[in-house]
């Protein structure tokens, strides 16, 4: 398989994971439920979070590498290029990579559970 439709593949599932809450591994990615929040993990690194209270918040970890982005923008609402940062309510130019609280819509995650 195509490694770069295997990354975006997985991308897919563990986002699919993290908004359904469910545990889910799979090589350097994991989703973790700890206390009502879901944690992406990249390489054990918390890469974004989703909870009722905060939403979705998402960081690079001190790493922003081709697959940290390739997870990231996964999720709904996510628009990573470079270091530049855009969702449908926000434009972060020179994102540097801190948390941040992303915007999101339900029709965007409904696309999710289409994912196999």
């Amino acid at each position: 398989m195509n490694d770069t439709i295997s990354r975006f593949s997985l991308s897919q599932r563990a986002a699919k994971a993290l908004f359904n809450y469910q545990a889910f591994s799979s090589g350097n990615t994991t989703v973790t439920l700890l206390h009502g929040t879901a944690e992406l993990r990249l390489h054990g690194n918390v890469i974004a979070t989703l909870d009722p209270y905060e939403g979705l918040m998402i960081t690079d970890a001190g790493w922003n590498t081709n697959v940290t982005r390739v997870r990231l923008n996964a999720l709904p609402g996510v628009n990573l290029v470079g270091g530049r940062l855009a969702t449908d309510l926000l434009i972060v130019p020179e994102w540097d990579g801190e948390w941040i609280q992303i915007p999101y819509w339900g029709k965007d995650v409904d696309k999710l559970n289409e994912v196999a």
